[in-house]
């Protein structure tokens, strides 16, 4: 941890990480969330690809504005996954309100950043919009 900390504090943005997921499971340390958001929020204002996995902590304590919030930026700069993410809380109306054509955009997203079943899913709901 003190290695951690030490890179941390230097930008080094998967120091923070580390940090941050070690709070959050309770590896080595007593789990304490709060300390897990202090280090992924680091990390994030280091590298704004990296939002993710302060997001996925605002999932895990229930805090879905926030958690929203950070995919976005972390979608905003490019990371597919936060994306991904963003299109199935919209699709699925998953704490937030549904809306296929938000859901629609982030599938959009991911599909150009990555390709793949993402596009696929995007068809499909293109689809069924002709369909109705």
């Amino acid at each position: 941890m003190h290695f951690y900390k030490i890179a941390c504090d230097n930008k080094e943005y998967l120091a923070c990480e580390s940090i941050g997921y070690i709070y959050s499971e309770g590896f080595w340390l007593m789990q304490n969330h709060k300390k897990a958001i202090e280090y992924y929020k680091k990390a994030c204002e280091y590298n704004k690809g990296r939002c993710e996995k302060l997001a996925w902590q605002y999932e895990k304590i229930d805090d879905f504005k926030n958690a929203i919030k950070a995919y976005e930026i972390s979608c905003d700069a490019k990371n597919n996954n936060a994306c991904l993410r963003l299109g199935i809380m919209y699709e699925n109306g998953e704490n937030i309100e549904q809306d296929i054509n938000m859901a629609k955009k982030y599938y959009s997203l991911t599909c150009r950043y990555k390709g793949g079943i993402t596009c696929d899913k995007l068809e499909m709901l293109n689809q069924q919009e002709i369909i109705k």
